[in-house]
């Protein structure tokens, strides 16, 4: 994920385009150099469609849509849409949502690409603005016992 945030910023720096219809981010995380996130902390937002797919149960869940003070991934796009499960930092797996999830990022990517939706056109993402539930406040607090 971070190798393809760091070729957009690349990128818009340099007033290109991306040259790829759509990106597709699973546990997504924000870039950690701030001289090469440079182009997205003065404001700059890429205009590509992009879909951040997050685990709520990851253990990089905050600091991937927060950033910890950074400019969080999801904000380095004009438009993205944000899709989450109730899993870790792993491809979802739990039925039905993994099943529901996916067939909602493979819409999504057809649409992008210029393809033929075949149901649900009404529920898919406009690209116009972005799609995303609130970012979360803070981490929950861990019990110390689990910790050792």
């Amino acid at each position: 994920c971070i190798v393809v945030h760091l070729a957009a910023a690349r990128l818009l720096q340099q007033g290109v385009e991306l040259p790829w219809p759509c990106s597709v981010f699973f546990g997504d995380l924000p870039i950690r150099d701030d001289s090469w996130a440079e182009p997205f902390s003065k404001g700059g937002k890429a205009k590509h469609p992009s879909i951040h797919v997050f685990g709520r149960y990851d253990e990089y869940y905050h600091y991937g849509r927060r950033a910890a003070g950074r400019i969080a991934p999801e904000d380095y796009y004009e438009a993205s849409l944000v899709l989450e499960h109730e899993e870790g930092h792993r491809l979802p797996q739990l039925q039905p949502r993994a099943g529901e999830l996916y067939a909602r990022v493979a819409r999504e990517v057809r649409l992008c690409c210029g393809r033929p939706v075949k149901d649900g056109i009404n529920e898919l993402h406009s690209w116009r603005k972005p799609l995303r539930p609130p970012k979360p406040w803070a981490p929950p607090l861990l019990e110390m016992e689990l910790m050792m």
